[in-house]
C-alpha cells in the first residue's frame, strides 16, 4: 500500500519497543490493582464492596498527587533518546 494504515517505522527507534513494553505492564498492574485488589479483599477478608472500595482511595490520592509531578519532572528533565 502507497499509505498504510499502520505506521510500523517506529519501530527503528531504540526506545519505542522498551516503552510499549512498560506500557503494558503499567496497564496490567492497573488493572490487578483496580479490579483484582477489591475482590481479594472481599473473599479473603470479607470485606463488604463498600469497605474494599474506601481502601482503595489512598492510592488513587497518592496517584492523583504523582501524575503532574510526573509530567512536571518530563518538562523538566526532557525525553533521552
Amino acid at each position: 500500500m502507497r499509505v498504510p494504515f499502520l505506521d510500523l517505522q517506529v519501530f527503528k527507534y531504540a526506545g519505542y519497543t522498551p516503552a510499549m513494553l512498560l506500557t503494558g505492564l503499567s496497564y496490567s498492574g492497573l488493572i490487578i490493582a483496580t479490579v483484582l485488589l477489591p475482590l481479594f479483599y472481599q473473599r479473603i477478608f470479607n470485606f463488604s464492596p463498600l469497605v474494599s472500595g474506601l481502601l482503595m482511595v489512598p492510592a488513587a490520592i497518592f496517584l492523583s498527587q504523582l501524575n503532574p509531578r510526573a509530567g512536571q519532572m518530563l518538562n523538566k528533565i526532557g525525553l533521552k533518546n
